[in-house]
């Protein structure tokens, strides 16, 4: 039966992700069944897991409605297939058949046999109209677990929480931020003629609109004008407007795209992370757009300069609720103790950012989270105790939640908060 090994594939990395609690990427590296596809197989795995996970509390519910018992009790391996043919049913409209069909050989070759006649029954009620009228009517929100759904309607109220998980529910664009603004024109004519739907999103940034090929195929990227970053994690360093010359520490650099960004501005990078292997994935993209950067593997809460610098960017490990929409797993993977295990760290790394500046010295401290105890409730104290004070640049106030919608039809949520040392 064709079609079976990407769905075990997507199962596999699945139950990786749920189980082991690990992302998607690092499911990606780990899954056997995967890592033996090729091609549209690979693409087609990746979409379904990928919708899955987007969807994951809306599933639930709605394979919960059509089974008589808890569906946590299911066989691993069944409950992770069921999930990823409702989602080709219920968001990519794969015929029943063809789910159907694919999904029990999968479940076969597992070697899950005794599963096989349950799969089939559930995925065929699961294509009746009853029930794709029954996800389809549920809130939005519902797409969280019960915990992360209260504590964001606790911290955002109704409307705000509807609207970040109404953006999860969305396929996520792709943002390229450029090397070279002048290059923009350019890259939307190159994208266009090789049929990728492509747009400006201010001077810096393309948006790729819906699936597009690999990376490394897209124009532009062998040369290097690019790098994936979406537009408003490209803001932060905007705010630093840093001029060339100026030494600049990012202190929590990995992914690395704003250590591009502050590297194309002509700054003096040095880029700080705590995982090394991290930093590896940022000195690659550095040579590949032909930038350099020096790069620090340290604890950030702990790194010192030689001599003060002129600025630094502060991007603080978060609950990264801001980007669910691009990584939907971590409502389900993220620990539920931001307050014990991500908070203190976020003020030992301000408090860092600080020693390593003269009095005048610019800090933009960044978190991909709406919840106020990231944001504010770090930066407020700051303010209070007289160590920091509100920046002066011409860009709006000095502290801001940034929600999806607020910069452009859909991108993450953030909290930026531009800062001078007092």
């Amino acid at each position: 039966m064709p079609g079976w090994e990407s769905r075990l594939a997507a199962a596999d990395m699945l139950s990786h992700v749920l189980d082991g609690r690990v992302t998607l990427d690092e499911a990606l590296e780990s899954s056997a069944p995967y890592s033996n596809l090729a091609g549209s197989d690979r693409g087609f795995a990746r979409a379904m897991v990928s919708s899955a996970l987007r969807r994951l509390g809306h599933i639930d519910a709605g394979l919960s409605s059509l089974i008589d018992r808890p569906l946590e009790t299911a066989n691993p391996l069944a409950r992770a297939l069921l999930r990823v043919g409702a989602a080709q049913l219920w968001d990519l409209d794969v015929p029943v058949h063809a789910v159907v069909s694919a999904t029990v050989e999968a479940a076969r070759r597992g070697r899950q046999e005794p599963s096989t006649r349950f799969i089939n029954a559930v995925l065929r009620r699961a294509d009746a109209p009853e029930a794709r009228e029954g996800v389809a009517a549920l809130p939005p929100e519902k797409v969280w677990p019960d915990w992360l759904r209260w504590r964001l309607g606790a911290a955002l109220g109704a409307e705000a929480t509807r609207a970040l998980a109404a953006a999860q529910l969305e396929t996520p664009d792709l943002d390229l931020c450029l090397k070279d603004p002048a290059t923009r024109e350019a890259l939307i004519d190159a994208l266009l003629a090789a049929n990728v739907d492509a747009r400006a999103l201010g001077p810096n940034t393309v948006r790729v609109q819906g699936a597009p090929p690999a990376l490394d195929a897209l124009p532009g990227f062998a040369d290097g004008q690019w790098w994936v970053q979406d537009l408003a994690a490209s803001l932060p360093v905007q705010l630093l407007a840093p001029k060339p010359g100026e030494r600049v520490v990012d202190l929590c650099a990995a992914p690395g795209g704003k250590t591009l960004q502050l590297a194309a501005g002509g700054a003096e990078v040095t880029a700080v992370d705590l995982n090394p292997e991290r930093l590896e994935r940022v000195a690659e993209n550095l040579a590949r757009v032909g930038l350099t950067a020096r790069m620090v593997a340290s604890d950030g809460r702990t790194f010192s300069p030689e001599m003060p610098v002129d600025a630094v960017l502060l991007d603080a490990p978060c609950a990264a609720f801001g980007t669910l929409r691009r990584n939907p797993e971590g409502a389900w993977i993220k620990p539920t103790d931001i307050d014990q295990g991500l908070i203190p760290v976020q003020r030992q790394l301000l408090a860092a950012a600080h020693r390593m500046l003269p009095p005048g010295g610019r800090c933009v401290y960044a978190v991909c989270s709406p919840l106020p105890e990231e944001g504010p409730g770090i930066v407020e104290p700051a303010l209070r105790e007289g160590t920091w004070r509100p920046g002066t640049w011409q860009v709006g106030p000095a502290l801001r939640r940034v929600m999806p919608g607020d910069l452009a039809p859909v991108h993450d949520a953030f909290f930026i908060a531009c800062l001078e040392k007092a």
